[in-house]
């Protein structure tokens, strides 16, 4: 593992299971890492301490049973915020919390056709 900046290199050696994805993000909170990606039918969610690996896929795939592959994700301060193909969420180290329907109202009132979040800033703002 290697760590360029904010920027995590983890060798994909170090995940528990063989899987073919694409790790597109990752951030740091300042005590883990948390690492998504994901390809066609696959998805993952990782967090990363800096020595113990721990697949998050199949909680959040309960909280969210629609999720698609990770493209985003960001440490607020208080909480994390993740965005995918397909939906938004929460997570405070515990559990998930889907945004789905926040990201579904936002999309209405503008017009979008589109439900993937590729990219997260946060503003403070709830």
């Amino acid at each position: 593992m290697e760590t360029f900046g904010s920027a995590l290199a983890v060798s994909p050696l170090l995940f528990p299971t063989p899987m073919d994805f694409i790790l597109y993000t990752n951030a740091w909170n300042g005590h883990f890492w948390l690492i998504g990606g994901g390809y066609e039918d696959s998805d993952a969610l990782y967090s990363f301490d800096g020595t113990k690996i721990v697949d998050l896929s199949s909680s959040l795939s309960e909280a969210i049973p629609t999720f698609g592959s990770i493209q985003s994700v960001a440490w607020n301060g208080e909480y994390w915020l993740i965005g995918g193909v397909n939906f938004p969420a929460s997570y405070d180290g515990h559990s998930f919390v889907d945004l789905t329907s926040r990201l579904n109202a936002a999309r209405e009132s503008d017009g979008d056709c589109c439900g993937s979040v590729n990219t997260i800033a946060w503003d403070g703002a709830e």
